[in-house]
C-alpha cells in the first residue's frame, strides 16, 4: 500500500511539474489553485488515483509550489523530477 501511496505521489508532482513547464514556455504562468482543479479533473480519468488519499497529493503539490517560490525568490535552483530510484 506504501509503495501505491509513494507512487502516485510522485506522478502528481512530476505530471503538474510538466504541466508548469509547458504552461511557462508558453508564457503562461501557474499557481497552487491552477494545480489543483487539474488534479481533481485528473482524478476524474484516473481510477488508481482515487485509491490513495487525497491529502497526500495536495501535500505534493504544496511541495511543488513551495519549490517554484523558492526557485524564483532566487533560493533554491529549478525543481527537478521526482525519480523512483534516489541517484
Amino acid at each position: 500500500m506504501l509503495a501505491k501511496h509513494f507512487g502516485c505521489t510522485r506522478f502528481d508532482y512530476n505530471h503538474m511539474l510538466a504541466r508548469r513547464q509547458a504552461r511557462f514556455n508558453v508564457g503562461l504562468r501557474s499557481s497552487y489553485v491552477n494545480d489543483s482543479a487539474e488534479l481533481t479533473r485528473l482524478k476524474c480519468t484516473t481510477d488508481w488515483l482515487n485509491e490513495v488519499s487525497s491529502l497526500a497529493l495536495q501535500e505534493a503539490l504544496r511541495h511543488l509550489d513551495h519549490a517554484y517560490r523558492n526557485f524564483f525568490a532566487r533560493r533554491a535552483g529549478f525543481p527537478r523530477f521526482k525519480r523512483k530510484r534516489a541517484a
